[in-house]
């Protein structure tokens, strides 16, 4: 077995342990991952971070690009920096990286063997740049595999030379603290391996991005050092921490959705808004930040219970508290960097029968609407869904579920409203009593700009939006039995 086989397998398996070791909440170092701005739920938000690491002192710069095949979308990698050999690479979550690299050196006159090696089917690219003689490795692993590789001839071996010293610099928020609040601190140095922060209050820290709270107002000169094998740069940066005081302020939330929503403030429940309309909340906060949160009450079954398959959407926001200060919200359905998309089916039985709409019931997760939709009924809502491009929403007339014929509409991605969520069926021929075709796809419905459209009076932010975990697969027998109609 040569040096770069061994080196693969060896690498391989440290990739594996080392993603199977962290938590959900855990960096590579173990340090706390920067909190998501939520108050409740597992939703993350991606934490600032360096995009590139220099490897074998400070010969090898390597950085990683990657592009999701579902949605289109692409960007830099965030680092999680290891040794001066190897490092991990994270698309998005911190704690769940995607992409391992590292370089060996071998000693003159050997090439630097360069590896790499992910778990995920998305398309990445990774660059190696040698900054002591110019050469360049670029490699890309194509979408829906999930292989590796490497390569001992390209980055021919070199010595130190001068190297490249580190860069310090960091961010902070919240932007003006008040005594016992959170504050995270965000690393944003080049080319470092280590660092050192001191935060002027007898506290001192090696965590890349600490997060930390000040006991006593004043103004703190934060000191932060990035060292390499070449050097140590440092920055200090001033934060000003205020006195807590009750800061009243009013937050005024339209409901874009199809279904009402309860709203927490702080992770403590305020009140409702119903479909389509703008309810306010007055706010006293002694933070200088304050955590808002929207969620959908969960739909159920006419006669108690909730509807399997029926998801629960919760939006978040996080607000700079100013006194006297009216803010605008908006609750709306986006899901830009997610394979699946949530929709709500929204039914019109221009039919003479009753029908009963279901979700997928071709998969596993069956899902029916919790009652008979009667004739003559418009816009009847069936839930929050999450549906894919192979999803398919089907009629059957009362009592012919699961077995009889059916009606259906599949591939309508591109009809639904970008803040309900909505998609607007109409069932103008219902499915056939006795015998007929067992499956008739429908046209599907034309886009809507607006379903519902609630008062809007400044243009509102609309937050960060999670999904919650699904809740199972329809089990026969929760619906009853209606009689069937001419």
């Amino acid at each position: 077995m040569n040096n770069l086989t061994r080196f693969a397998a060896l690498a391989s398996g440290l990739f594996l342990a080392f993603t199977a070791s962290l938590s959900p909440t855990q960096g590579a170092s173990g340090q706390e991952a920067s909190p998501a701005p939520q108050t409740r739920g597992s939703g993350r938000v991606r934490p600032a971070a360096a995009t590139s690491i220099i490897l074998q002192q400070n010969r090898i710069r390597v950085s990683v690009a990657w592009k999701s095949q579902y949605t289109g979308q692409s960007g830099d990698a965030w680092v999680i920096p290891q040794t001066d050999e190897f490092a991990y690479f994270y698309f998005s979550d911190p704690g769940n990286p995607e992409v391992f690299v590292k370089v060996l050196d071998f000693g003159e006159p050997s090439p630097f063997l360069a590896f790499y090696s992910g778990l995920t089917d998305f398309e990445y690219t990774v660059t190696y740049e040698s900054l002591c003689n110019n050469k360049r490795l670029v490699v890309t692993k194509p979408a829906g595999s999930f292989t590796g590789g490497g390569d001992n001839k390209t980055l021919t071996w070199c010595s130190t030379g001068t190297g490249i010293r580190p860069v310090a610099d960091f961010t902070f928020s919240p932007a003006s603290p008040v005594t016992g609040e959170r504050v995270t601190f965000t690393n944003t140095s080049q080319n470092a391996l280590t660092y050192y922060w001191d935060f002027a209050d007898g506290n001192v820290s090696t965590e890349i991005n600490p997060v930390k709270t000040f006991k006593t107002a004043g103004t703190y000169n934060v000191l932060l050092q990035a060292t390499n094998s070449f050097g140590t740069t440092s920055v200090k940066k001033a934060i000003t921490v205020r006195p807590p005081q009750a800061s009243p302020m009013r937050v005024n939330l339209t409901n874009t959705l199809v279904e009402d929503v309860n709203v927490w403030v702080d992770g403590k429940p305020v009140g409702s808004v119903p479909v389509g309309q703008m309810k306010g909340f007055d706010i006293t906060s002694t933070t200088s930040q304050t955590s808002i949160e929207a969620e959908t009450i969960p739909l159920e079954y006419q006669g108690g219970g909730a509807v399997p398959g029926s998801q629960t959407l919760v939006q978040n926001w996080t607000l700079e508290v100013q006194s006297g200060a009216v803010k605008y919200l908006e609750t709306a359905v986006r899901f830009p960097s997610t394979r699946e998309t949530f929709y709500a089916p929204l039914l019109t039985n221009s039919t003479t029968v009753q029908l009963v709409p279901v979700v997928n019931h071709l998969d596993p997760s069956q899902f029916v609407c919790p009652c008979a939709i009667l004739p003559g009924t418009r816009d009847a809502y069936i839930g929050y869904y999450l549906l894919t491009v192979t999803s398919r929403f089907s009629i059957f007339r009362v009592n012919d579920y699961p077995n009889g014929p059916y009606r259906y509409w599949e591939n309508f991605a591109d009809y639904w409203n970008d803040k309900s969520g909505a998609v607007l069926f109409n069932a103008t021929v219902a499915p056939a009593k006795n015998g007929g075709d067992e499956a008739v796809e429908m046209t599907p419905p034309p886009p809507r700009e607006s379903l519902r459209p609630p008062h809007e009076s400044t243009p509102p932010d609309r937050g960060e939006l999670r999904t919650p975990a699904y809740r199972g697969p329809y089990r026969p027998g929760a619906l009853p039995e209606i009689p069937d109609s001419p």
